[in-house]
């Protein structure tokens, strides 16, 4: 049988919002397990949410509030490849090494969120969100690291 790989999407989401976009992952059968939440610092408006898929993501990307991006995670290091790709070419000066010959000192890069804005790279702490589920209700907390 062939294994299938996970992908990781993620999205940010209004946070008057966070309630009903969970009731929507849970909805269209989305493990919740596989839903993770991060606060942004500095971002008082939204949170991001991310959610691993090893099927098809087609009802995630077809939600009207949601604008999945694909993203890996390192060491709590939240990024797209494109984005690490420019943090690699900005921070390394021996320009003999391609990039997959460097090597990243993900220690620098824990619980943050590392994404290309307009071309330009971007660096936001990130503090992860637990939640607990009463219904449709839900009660959050910080998940300390």
């Amino acid at each position: 049988m062939k294994h299938k790989k996970k992908i990781l999407l993620a999205f940010f989401v209004k946070k008057n919002f966070l309630e009903s976009i969970l009731n929507y992952l849970l909805k269209i059968k989305v493990n919740e397990n596989n839903i993770f939440i991060y606060q942004i610092v500095e971002n008082d408006l939204e949170y991001l949410v991310s959610v691993s898929f090893t099927d098809n993501t087609d009802k995630l990307s077809n939600h009207k509030y949601i604008k999945p991006i694909h993203v890996h995670i390192k060491n709590g290091c939240l990024f797209s490849i494109n984005a690490l790709n420019r943090y690699i070419k900005e921070n390394n000066q021996d320009i003999k090494k391609t990039l997959s010959e460097i090597n990243v000192d993900w220690s620098l890069l824990k619980n943050k969120l590392l994404l290309l804005k307009n071309e330009n790279l971007t660096f936001n702490d990130l503090i992860k969100i637990g939640y607990d589920r009463c219904g449709n209700k839900y009660s959050f907390y910080i998940i300390e690291n």
